[in-house]
């Protein structure tokens, strides 16, 4: 399956927003009033029970498209984390792999490789494995350790890449490896017109299947960005301090909708 490219995906810098919850047992929800932004360049879910985020460590697998004919996208494996209000962490480490950290603005969060670069993370698959993250610290973030079980990869199954669909009729979204277990699924269709983002779920249950409502298509005319999700999260306390480790796979297709 052909996935869209990079360049198109970073609609969703500037259209996503992180939160996290101090509750492990809270499930994330799509509200919420205290975020911070989420410079990877992939949509990741919204955490919130209304406490301000101390951290969030994410592995993330998504497929790059070079867009040269006959070369199929290269399944890639990102690492990205940000902590505070962007404060730098000292050194930020996932299964051996130093993330770089970028600072702008005085602002700094942590990512590699950079986006839009076809280098991959080394031994980190999305299969069930083990995602260790080690943080040294720095300032008032503390130095962190944590493990978190990875989701296993997937495929949308329809629609598929570079269809047209119609905005009269619902839009069923299906996908393999559903389990029901507690690995969860987010569906956002933005449109690459606006960018404006005309249906996000998530907490989705993996049971194969999620059908966007016309109605929601109404507003779309020409290109969209389907990106289905699936992950799994964990909450890591420090020095009464919560962070989240999250581990999520995207599938991003572009659509046509008339």
């Amino acid at each position: 399956m052909n996935y869209i490219k990079s360049g198109l995906l970073l609609i969703v810098m500037i259209v996503f927003l992180v939160s996290c919850s101090k509750d492990s047992g809270t499930e994330p929800t799509d509200e919420g009033n205290n975020t911070t932004t989420n410079a990877s360049g992939q949509p990741t879910p919204t955490f919130s029970n209304g406490v301000t985020p101390d951290g969030m460590m994410a592995t993330i697998q998504y497929a790059f498209d070079a867009g040269v004919p006959g070369i199929p996208p290269v399944e890639l494996a990102m690492g990205y984390a940000q902590f505070g209000a962007m404060v730098n962490a000292g050194d930020v480490i996932v299964n051996e792999n130093q993330l770089s950290a970028s600072a702008s603005s005085g602002q700094t969060f942590y990512i590699k490789p950079g986006i839009g670069s076809i280098e991959s993370l080394s031994n980190v698959f999305f299969n069930g494995s083990t995602h260790s993250w080690t943080v040294s610290g720095s300032g008032d973030i503390p130095a962190l350790s944590g493990d978190i079980q990875s989701v296993n990869s997937f495929n949308v199954t329809s629609p598929a890449n570079n269809s047209t669909v119609s905005k009269s009729q619902n839009l069923k979204v299906t996908w393999s490896g559903a389990n029901n277990s507690d690995e969860k699924m987010m569906i956002v269709l933005v449109s690459v017109d606006n960018s404006n983002v005309v249906s996000s779920e998530q907490d989705l249950t993996n049971n194969g299947s999620y059908t966007i409502d016309a109605s929601k298509l109404s507003s779309v005319s020409g290109q969209a960005l389907l990106q289905v999700l699936k992950y799994r999260y964990k909450t890591l306390e420090a020095n009464g301090k919560s962070f989240y480790l999250l581990t999520e796979v995207v599938r991003s297709l572009t659509l046509t909708v008339q």
